[in-house]
């Protein structure tokens, strides 16, 4: 078949922008207004943790969305406004408060990933360093006196991490989670297509402008 040579250099080119963008691409945070809005009307999974017994429970810790990995034991609480965001049943690690809680094994196809949580702070607030693994790479974030941590990523999440630094001015404080919300079917944005056809698009008009009679390739299949 003949293809001509503005359509493969288009093509090219639009090889090139889809690499640069996903060579620079990382999971998304997003406030909790933005995670609301742009999962509006998606199918979401919340585990709000109501459904279990109070007390300590096992390790790992399947979860409605996926699986908690925590360092020590994990523990539901409820109506604890001392640990949990809402006041109603909350998740927490009962001994240890300075090594990494990780919510894994999260539904192929997940691309967003967020929680309510609450800090306990004694004298100053202590840093959280939150780890995402997705599809597009790997985030990494620290804050301090959030009450929400929301991510995105078109290519999907794998994993979300949560370490506390013990940077504050007084004793390392724990932290809990409530409603852990999951969604699985985003749209991709940019896509591959509206890639491809903006640089094919963009190629094409460049070459004929420099080259009035553009030439033909012959492509053997």
């Amino acid at each position: 078949m003949k293809l001509s040579k503005n359509l493969v250099r288009g093509l090219f080119g639009a090889t090139v922008l889809l690499t640069a963008h996903m060579a620079v691409a990382l999971p998304i945070e997003l406030n909790a207004a933005q995670f609301a809005s742009q999962t509006a009307g998606l199918a979401a999974i919340t585990e709000d943790f109501e459904s279990f017994a109070l007390g300590d429970q096992s390790n790992p810790l399947a979860l409605a969305n996926g699986t908690a990995i925590f360092p020590g034991i994990p523990r539901i609480l409820t109506a604890d406004l001392l640990f949990c965001p809402n006041g109603s049943a909350c998740l927490i690690d009962n001994a240890d408060v300075t090594s990494p809680r990780t919510f894994s094994a999260l539904a192929a196809g997940t691309t967003y990933w967020g929680t309510d949580i609450q800090q306990i702070e004694f004298g100053g607030g202590n840093t959280l360093r939150v780890t995402v693994v997705g599809g597009s790479g790997t985030l990494t974030i620290e804050a301090t006196g959030r009450d929400f941590w929301g991510f995105h990523d078109a290519l999907g999440i794998s994993s979300v991490s949560f370490l506390n630094l013990g940077d504050g001015q007084g004793a390392t404080g724990n932290y809990g989670f409530d409603n852990v919300v999951t969604t699985t079917n985003s749209v991709p944005t940019p896509s591959t297509l509206t890639l491809l056809a903006a640089g094919a698009l963009w190629f094409g008009r460049r070459t004929r402008r420099s080259s009035p009679n553009p030439a033909s390739v012959t492509i053997e299949s």
